[in-house]
């Protein structure tokens, strides 16, 4: 009595650290529909909890990225069983928010790792589900485009730079070259440029 007391003491424990984990926290079985979400869920994407357990984690994916997010989440006997990592748009309840970007690590669930004995015809354990966390780098993706745009775009004009000129150029040289072809370059000049800038 005392023991079941502790471990449902612990239990709760447990649910609240996962609840207040600063990223979203998931489960899925092996068709890759939720089993558990924390309640992250609703402050970063506006989803209820309720609303997404039993669907495909397809249906929190940007469509751009649903090629990409399959072979992550791909989870049979030939995939290898290693934690993964994969930049993800998810897309949010409220058509008027935009997506975010995260940053999802998935981890394979094994029969064994649950205590269950069940393995697969040759041996080897058994895949049931995955795990994984989801953390927002919104921020931190919008920060390196900001960067990235200031680096090769004039921030008065926002044009292309020269930097990014040369870039292209460079490219362009290399490809020529790849395929045996020309290339040519054409410089204009303004008259009284200076003046009009």
């Amino acid at each position: 009595s005392t023991q079941s007391r502790s471990s449902a003491a612990s239990d709760v424990y447990k649910r609240q650290i996962v609840n207040s984990s600063p990223d979203i926290v998931f489960m899925l079985d092996r068709e890759g529909r939720f089993t558990f979400i924390n309640n992250k869920v609703d402050s970063v994407l506006g989803y209820k909890k309720r609303e997404l357990l039993g669907k495909n984690y397809k249906s929190i994916i940007n469509d751009e990225d649903a090629e990409r997010a399959r072979y992550v989440f791909k989870d049979n006997e030939h995939t290898s069983r290693t934690t993964r990592t994969i930049e993800l748009h998810l897309k949010t309840q409220d058509d008027s928010r935009t997506s975010r970007y995260f940053e999802v690590t998935v981890f394979p669930i094994e029969s064994s790792a649950l205590g269950i004995k069940s393995v697969s015809n040759n041996g080897i354990k058994k895949l049931i589900g995955t795990y994984g966390t989801a953390r927002d780098i919104t921020e931190r993706k919008e920060a390196e485009d900001f960067i990235n745009f200031q680096a090769y775009h004039d921030l008065l004009t926002r044009l292309p730079n020269r930097a990014l000129f040369k870039d292209r150029l460079n490219l362009a040289i290399t490809h020529a070259r790849r395929n045996t072809q020309s290339l040519a370059v054409m410089f204009l000049d303004l008259d009284r440029f200076k003046v009009v800038n």
